[in-house]
């Protein structure tokens, strides 16, 4: 409890330490929480009766896997973002570069997108080993069974 009789810079200090201990305590909850989730993983509980784990998933492509089977649509869709072409050529070289005068160290690089691979493929055509699934940081949620978390 903060005294009423001092001046409002030493109530606004107070309050700055209350906050700081709170955040302390804050950072040490979501720890807990995110450790008994993980054990939940990994113990292969994603849903006891009463609470669900939902979690959001992010598709990507294995780059190197899809060049092996779809040579041609990956030299047609796949890009190097810049910083990578960057540390390969430098700045000046990127200006000039183009994939068919460095192909070895573009592929090494270069990433694939899911959507223009589906495009190219159609989503059927995909063949699972090249789509990788990574489930987004920090998007785990528990919640109610039946309970609808909109």
């Amino acid at each position: 409890m903060i005294p009423a009789d001092i001046s409002p810079l030493a109530r606004a200090v107070a309050l700055d330490r209350q906050i700081a201990d709170l955040e302390l305590e804050i950072a040490s909850l979501k720890q807990q929480r995110e450790t008994f989730v993980r054990v939940a993983i990994e113990d292969g509980i994603r849903s006891d009766g009463v609470y669900e784990l939902k979690t959001k998933t992010r598709r990507s492509i294995d780059a190197k896997r899809f060049r092996a089977l779809y040579p041609d649509v990956y030299d047609d869709i796949a890009v190097i973002s810049a910083t990578a072409a960057e540390k390969i050529l430098g700045k000046e070289l990127l200006r000039e570069a183009v994939r068919t005068r460095y192909p070895e160290e573009f592929y090494e690089h270069a990433t694939v997108n899911v959507g223009d691979a589906e495009k190219r493929l159609g989503k059927t055509g995909l063949p699972p080993e090249v789509v990788v699934v990574n489930t987004i940081p920090g998007s785990v949620k528990i919640v109610r069974v039946g309970v609808s978390d909109e």
